[in-house]
């Protein structure tokens, strides 16, 4: 059994591979004379403002038992696209940490409570919208989350110093005109009660 994993063990530093090769905007951990044998991996990372597409690392193997060959292609380095930033939007998946995206790369927004899509009024607020990584690096064109519109229900709000601002979120205005129900069912009830 031991001659058995020394042979095996001799083969295998016998075989090596020729020095990785390079790639275009990136570059490996190998070092200019390391000797690439079997079993050995090289990383390779790009240069910033590009995204790796393909295997990060490959690694010295072998066919025949006898010639060392890389287990896969090289990655390549691509332009990326810096993660975006939306004022009032936010990525749907808030867990991607991500600060580079491949190109072609689809990302889904919505817009923060409150706002919505320029000139889509019609649309709710939770509308969403994607924006793909071009090849120069940039995205498509970005949209804009504007403030949500709630000039009608500013109109339907009887005269009142408290409520006269516009532009209140419908939300907000519901809660307040609700506390001025209370407010008033309240002194109803002192004045009934002020009258028995």
């Amino acid at each position: 059994m031991r001659t058995l994993i020394f042979m095996l063990t001799f083969f295998a530093s016998a075989i090596s591979c020729r020095p990785p090769p390079d790639i275009t905007h990136g570059s490996n951990n190998a070092l200019i004379g390391d000797d690439f044998s079997f079993g050995l991996k090289v990383t390779y990372k790009c240069d910033q403002g590009f995204s790796l597409i393909g295997e990060a690392s490959i690694h010295c193997t072998t066919k025949d038992n006898v010639n060392g060959e890389w287990s896969g292609p090289a990655p390549e380095c691509k332009v990326g696209c810096l993660k975006p930033e939306v004022p009032n939007g936010n990525l749907l998946n808030a867990l991607d940490e991500k600060m580079w995206y491949s190109v072609n790369e689809t990302i889904p927004f919505k817009c923060s409570p409150g706002y919505q899509l320029s000139s889509h009024s019609h649309l709710p607020e939770t509308d969403r919208f994607s924006i793909t990584c071009l090849q120069d690096g940039s995205w498509t064109a970005l949209p804009k989350c504007n403030k949500q519109s709630t000039s009608d229900v500013c109109e339907m709000v009887p005269e009142n110093r408290e409520f006269k601002v516009c532009g209140m979120p419908a939300e907000e205005l519901r809660t307040l005109l609700e506390v001025q129900k209370l407010y008033l069912e309240i002194e109803k009830l002192k004045q009934e009660l002020k009258s028995q």
